[in-house]
C-alpha cells in the first residue's frame, strides 16, 4: 500500500463541548489507484485529508505513507525525499 490510514479519530474542543469529527476512519490506497472522498459539508473530509497529509495530528489511529509511519511526526522529522516518489516510478 502506498497510503494507509488506520482507525483515524479526531476531536476538537469548542468551549465546553467536544466535537468528534473523525471516528475510526480507515483507508488503504494501492499504487495506481485513484480515490475520491465525498460527503456532506462538515462531515470531516478536510480534516481527514489534513491528517493524511501530516498537516494535523490524529487523536487516535495512524497514517503510513509508503510504509513510513507518520504518527506524531512533524513534517521536519519525516524525510521529504523519502515521501517524494521518483519520477520513473509508476504510482
Amino acid at each position: 500500500m502506498i497510503l494507509e490510514a488506520i482507525d483515524i479519530g479526531k476531536t476538537y474542543q469548542s468551549g465546553d463541548d467536544k466535537i468528534r469529527v473523525l471516528d475510526g476512519v480507515s483507508l488503504s490506497v494501492a499504487a495506481g489507484e485513484f480515490v475520491s472522498i465525498q460527503g456532506e459539508s462538515g462531515s470531516g473530509k478536510t480534516t481527514f485529508l489534513n491528517v493524511v497529509a501530516g498537516l494535523e495530528t490524529a487523536d487516535e489511529g495512524g497514517v503510513r505513507w509508503d510504509r513510513v509511519d507518520l504518527n506524531g511526526a512533524s513534517l521536519d522529522a519525516v524525510s521529504y525525499t523519502h515521501l517524494t516518489l521518483p519520477t520513473n516510478r509508476e504510482v
